[in-house]
């Protein structure tokens, strides 16, 4: 596969990025392993894991007006230094984008169904072992050739079960998900129907365990009906607890404790690495990174109204 040059970014700037990262996997990847599990004791066991949620533009030259396969790579270049990535709009690129990162597990939502002619574009990758993965569909959107044309694409969630600490059988669920886009009733009731399909997943899959919903909501926090629907789960946004400057975004986080796993989230940042030779941003959407605690011992909070 050859990178395509563009004046917005050159062949130069992936290689150049792919520099970049060796670097920062250097720098980092020892630190971030050793973080991320912990023994505190005979029977404790405690890490972090960062996360990153990232709505990538990926897709067709045609729509975007640029190389984005080429805006891709460069993404895809930068990502080390992360236990979990969370990619929205992967379209263009879907598992390809494999041959570009080095984490080891690596899960896409490949799925069409007629009439919808592309994926959902989600992607889920990382260092964490997944146990089990799952492409859940919704069956509602909004508009195809307006409304952010939303129907165009397979809407889902895409279900990874990621291993925090073998021996212990210590695990969190992960949702990674794109909802409607727009703002008229018709999009707002396409998100509200496909959080209802989400809460049902939820309950269904993850009863009683730890649980993070990643992706690009299309809902700020306080708006809508998506959060209050998943609140009724003990889902919350991870910025009612922590700092989030420039919050409320509709890029988040939404987590929750389980049996034998307790998630804490610790830390929130816009990610300023994603940016091409001249400065310019790698999507239209920021890169937003958590780091979430966790350590065993607590028993199930899905029943927390």
């Amino acid at each position: 596969m050859t990178a395509e040059q563009t004046p917005a970014l050159s062949a130069r700037c992936v290689v150049a990025a792919l520099g970049l990262a060796a670097v920062l996997a250097l720098l980092l990847g020892e630190t971030v392993a050793q973080e991320r599990h912990a023994p505190t004791g005979p029977d404790g066991v405690a890490g972090a894991v960062r996360l990153l949620n990232y709505n990538v533009h990926g897709l067709p030259p045609l729509v975007t007006g640029d190389n984005s396969r080429a805006r891709l790579r460069a993404i895809a270049a930068s990502l080390e230094g992360f236990d979990v990535v969370a990619l929205q709009e992967n379209f263009v690129l879907g598992p390809r984008l494999d041959a570009w990162v080095a984490f080891p597990h690596r899960v896409h939502a490949t799925a069409r169904r007629w009439p919808r002619p592309a994926t959902a574009g989600l992607s889920t990758l990382g260092h964490l072992e997944v146990q089990g993965s799952d492409f859940i569909p919704f069956v509602h959107c909004h508009g195809t050739l307006t409304s952010a044309n939303d129907c165009l694409s397979n809407k889902g969630a895409l279900f990874s079960r990621l291993v925090l600490d073998t021996a212990r059988g210590l695990s969190f669920d992960l949702y990674n998900l794109h909802l409607d886009a727009g703002n008229d009733d018709g999009d707002a009731d396409a998100r509200r129907l496909q959080a209802e399909v989400l809460h049902q997943a939820i309950q269904e899959r993850s009863a009683g365990r730890a649980v993070v919903v990643v992706g690009d909501i299309n809902e700020k926090r306080g708006e809508g009906k998506v959060g209050s629907t998943l609140s009724s789960l003990g889902l919350r946004d991870v910025c009612t607890g922590i700092p989030c400057p420039g919050d409320p975004r509709i890029e988040r986080f939404l987590v929750r404790s389980g049996s034998g796993v307790k998630l804490e989230p610790h830390a929130w940042q816009i990610e300023s690495r994603f940016v091409d030779d001249e400065g310019e941003p790698l999507s239209d959407h920021p890169a937003i990174a958590l780091t979430l605690h966790w350590s065993n011992g607590v028993q199930s909070e899905a029943s927390i109204p």
